[in-house]
């Protein structure tokens, strides 16, 4: 799911154990993979994996490399790999807005010194969405 099993589409699921027991509480699964965060995290809860993979050409927790998860019998496994973002994200971007744009953007033209600070004005940016 993008968010949480709680809301689906829209709640922002940080990597909190507290957080996710409340939203497992009525769930039974021996995994629940999720995004929106598009931060990379594992958590586990109970007998519960939290998986979130990451993001591909966003990620908001300052590491450019395209982030994604792997699931086989042994467990998820957390992966990044490097990834040429400005191309495909100025030809796939052409409708974001254009905050959203100039993160993405501005990520791959400064690289890892300039991530932070975006991470910052994107977290800023997606409070009102996260209260």
């Amino acid at each position: 799911m993008h968010g949480t099993p709680r809301d689906p589409l829209d709640e922002f699921a940080p990597a909190d154990a507290e957080f996710w027991q409340r939203r497992l509480e009525h769930v039974d699964a021996d995994y629940v993979c999720v995004g929106h965060t598009h931060v990379q995290y594992q958590l586990s809860i109970g007998k519960t994996t939290v998986v979130n993979p990451g993001s591909v050409g966003l990620p908001r927790d300052g590491d450019p490399r395209a982030a994604y998860a792997i699931i086989t019998d042994d467990g998820p496994t957390l992966k990044r790999v490097e990834y040429r973002s400005r191309k495909p994200s100025r030809r796939h971007g052409s409708d974001l807005p254009d905050h959203a744009k100039n993160l993405m953007f501005g990520r791959a033209a400064n690289g890892q010194d300039g991530a932070k600070k975006r991470q910052r004005q994107w977290l800023e940016w997606t409070a009102p969405q996260r209260a």
